[in-house]
């Protein structure tokens, strides 16, 4: 007797190995239709009861970010204090220096590339510097709309929320 028949494989899709049932797709993907974030969780809930008011499916849920920021500082010679004949001297070549608890510092805090790009000037200056990373996180309460199990459901909703004065971005979660 002959062995059944493999279905027809999809081009550009693999086959699952044997003994495997293809049943094991990724689940569908479920999209909404984010409407806000804050970091004041009151405006969120707000935001969330004014479009339940509207009749629609709102919900909030936390979303925590974190940063990580650079301070370039100016290092000091021996010692490792910082001159103030050093600070007027970077002063002089046109950059702001701030007093900070770290030492006096010749940026804010800033991205990794833009904090590289003013050591490197300060140091071909001939000024010593360092850096100083710093992390820190926010939590936003992002406000969402709806679950639809298509994008074009998804569009839909954000099409009639456009049309409320209500912007928002369809998001797609697995």
């Amino acid at each position: 007797m002959a062995a059944p028949a493999s279905p027809p494989r999809e081009p550009g899709r693999p086959t699952p190995p044997e003994g495997v049932s293809g049943s094991l797709a990724a689940p569908p993907a479920v999209y909404w239709v984010q409407v806000g974030a804050f970091l004041d969780h009151k405006n969120a809930d707000r935001l969330a009861e004014r479009l339940r008011g509207d009749g629609l499916s709102a919900a909030t849920t936390s979303f925590e970010q974190s940063r990580v920021l650079y301070r370039v500082l100016l290092a000091g010679g021996e010692g490792g204090r910082v001159t103030d004949d050093a600070v007027e001297r970077v002063r002089g070549l046109g950059h702001p220096v701030e007093t900070t608890a770290d030492g006096p510092a010749v940026t804010g805090l800033v991205p990794l590339r833009k904090a590289v790009e003013t050591s490197h000037t300060l140091r071909q200056q001939g000024v010593p510097v360092r850096l100083k990373q710093e992390v820190s996180s926010s939590t936003f309460r992002v406000v969402r709309v709806g679950s639809f199990p298509t994008v074009a459901e998804a569009d839909a909703t954000l099409a009639a929320l456009t049309a409320r004065g209500v912007e928002g971005v369809v998001v797609r979660e697995r």
